[in-house]
């Protein structure tokens, strides 16, 4: 199902080669180093687009992730849609002038033509937008990547896990807020990145690693799009697109995992 560049050391615990996969795809150039976009988003039609070569490569299929205002077709609608299909990531988010109407138009024929099937983080959830916004049809499938851990955790009578639970990435561990020091000339090390992994990661470049960047939590989304929508935020927007992109590199990994 995944054929995977190997990152950065061949690890023989299979969790390790997943934080490794996790950590090259953090280092993207979208991100530069006051956590913000580097890449500018394209703007085509009613959307912004971000798209990005990753290492990896789907053989098979599309993972999908929306961001959503509300927590159902009837009391929202979908605001984003993340993508990684073979070896792109794409993610296309509304454009704040355009009209719903036209943006989910947009959008349906890009869903049809994306590889099947559909994996996604609790599926159950992403499908009934898909379906009600987007054109997916009823009796198409989107594989649950959740399903084995709601499974095990409804047996243990124990909460679910959120998927920053079940995939942790480099920039979790670090402080949510920049500082006041964000501008010093200091490089914080990546997690627990050793120094033959910095230097992997510097090679050929010229610029220091990012010191910090920003982790937005899916809480934020709905008002971080209320500011979008109301100023013409572009730094909100920005965050909507990190965030969507964070989760898209976990459920990446997380299908590497059940592989």
């Amino acid at each position: 199902m995944l054929s995977v560049v190997p990152v950065l050391h061949r690890q023989t615990v299979r969790h390790l080669e997943i934080r490794a996969a996790l950590r090259l795809s953090h280092r993207n150039p979208t991100i530069n180093r006051r956590g913000r976009m580097r890449e500018p988003l394209r703007r085509e039609g009613p959307a912004y687009i971000l798209q990005q070569q990753l290492p990896t490569s789907l053989t098979k299929g599309t993972i999908v992730d929306l961001e959503t205002i509300g927590l159902t077709p009837s009391r929202g609608g979908v605001i984003c849609v993340g993508t990684i299909r073979s070896s792109t990531l794409e993610i296309r988010t509304r454009a704040r002038e355009a009209k719903s109407g036209s943006f989910y138009e947009s959008m349906k024929g890009f869903v049809r033509s994306l590889p099947r099937p559909l994996y996604a983080y609790n599926a159950s959830f992403d499908a009934k937008f898909l379906r009600s916004f987007l054109g997916y049809g009823k009796k198409e499938l989107v594989i649950d990547l959740f399903e084995p851990w709601r499974s095990r955790a409804e047996v243990l009578k124990l909460k679910w896990p959120s998927l920053d639970e079940l995939v942790t990435g480099p920039f979790d561990e670090l402080p949510r807020d920049p500082g006041r020091d964000v501008d010093r000339d200091i490089v914080l090390p990546l997690g627990a990145l050793r120094e033959d992994e910095e230097a992997w990661l510097r090679r050929g470049r010229h610029e220091r690693i990012p010191r910090r960047v920003r982790r937005v939590t899916g809480k934020e989304i709905p008002g971080l799009w209320k500011k979008y929508a109301a100023k013409d935020d572009l730094a909100a927007l920005e965050d909507i697109v990190l965030h969507n992109r964070q989760d898209l590199v976990k459920a990446l990994a997380l299908l590497l995992f059940l592989e």
